[in-house]
């Protein structure tokens, strides 16, 4: 994968599945990586070459990843934008197909949990071509437990806590926009409705004002680099940001809340162009504010360098 700044020339849902499908493999490739040159020229038929690119070798080399892991779920969603734009739509749209139906269409088995959420965004997606409900009803089924859940209480960090409540940041790409998408797709508003609430509390929790960047979890709060900057984990923060593009994408135009999103992206998008050059591709930069290599490599995630380039 490529790293470039985009322009308005590149459709958000395109740049959203380019920066995407790079993110899907977390475990250790089995084959090299496409030899393809690809150019990093800010161009549509450039950026989409080198989505097919990706995504064909992808497809012809799986992660090692349940279906339905978090891992998974950035590919297929992006594969889906790709598939709009291919001249083989047909081969990705059956690729997404074959997933969701090796897992009869579920979410991950556990049920307030934001990972096992995210998987189902190309449910919704992909119900759009076909319009089969059986591709959506698993997830509507899950979404409806998660509105009658009280989501009460503190966001303080605890692993077993990640199971009931959006404790770390990255839960704000998992489950947000396919609680949006549920709401597009049925219009249904209490989807939408349960993810407003549910972000925000997340970010009044985890958001750094002054800094314009979210914490990974509350065990960051008194945190410092060595050279005194707080502590805000570069891939975590590729994930909120992606979250929000998407959100945005699938929420109604006409949503009351949208305005707050859209605000909290023109802040975010801002601060995160202005210190790109500190996640670029080859930068163990796990903090973003941390000059020069940070306490905690950053190791093999792509998700600090591809997902903000949307």
């Amino acid at each position: 994968m490529i790293g470039f700044h985009l322009t308005p020339r590149l459709s958000v849902a395109a740049a959203t599945a380019f920066v995407l499908a790079g993110c899907s493999t977390s475990l250790p490739l089995q084959a090299p990586a496409p030899a393809s040159a690809l150019s990093d020229a800010v161009e549509p038929q450039a950026v989409l070459r080198a989505m097919t690119i990706v995504a064909d070798w992808q497809l012809a080399n799986p992660s090692g990843h349940k279906p339905y892991e978090w891992q998974e779920a950035p590919f297929w969603a992006g594969l889906y934008e790709l598939a709009l734009r291919s001249s083989s739509r047909q081969q990705y749209v059956d690729a997404i197909r074959r997933n969701g139906e090796s897992i009869q269409w579920q979410p991950g088995p556990r049920p307030l949990l934001a990972d096992d959420h995210a998987v189902t965004q190309s449910y919704f997606l992909l119900y759009r071509l076909e319009h089969d409900r059986g591709m959506i009803e698993p997830a509507l089924a899950r979404f409806e437990e998660m509105l009658q859940a009280p989501f009460a209480e503190s966001l303080e960090f605890s692993n077993d806590k990640t199971m009931r409540e959006w404790v770390w940041c990255d839960a704000l790409f998992m489950s947000p926009p396919a609680l949006a998408l549920a709401t597009s797709t049925t219009g249904d508003g209490r989807y939408a409705n349960l993810m407003d609430r549910l972000w925000w509390k997340t970010t009044d929790y985890l958001y750094d004002k002054q800094e314009r960047l979210f914490y990974r979890d509350s065990r960051f709060f008194d945190r410092r680099e060595r050279n005194g900057r707080k502590v805000f984990w570069s891939r975590g923060n590729g994930w909120v940001l992606a979250g929000l593009a998407r959100v945005l994408q699938y929420l109604p135009p006409d949503y009351a809340g949208r305005g707050r999103f859209v605000t909290l992206f023109q802040e975010m998008a801002q601060r995160i162009a202005d210190l790109q050059d500190r996640m670029a591709i080859g930068v163990p930069a796990y903090s973003i504010l941390a000059a020069g290599r940070s306490r905690r490599p950053a190791g093999p995630a792509s998700s600090r360098t591809r997902l903000p380039g949307a």
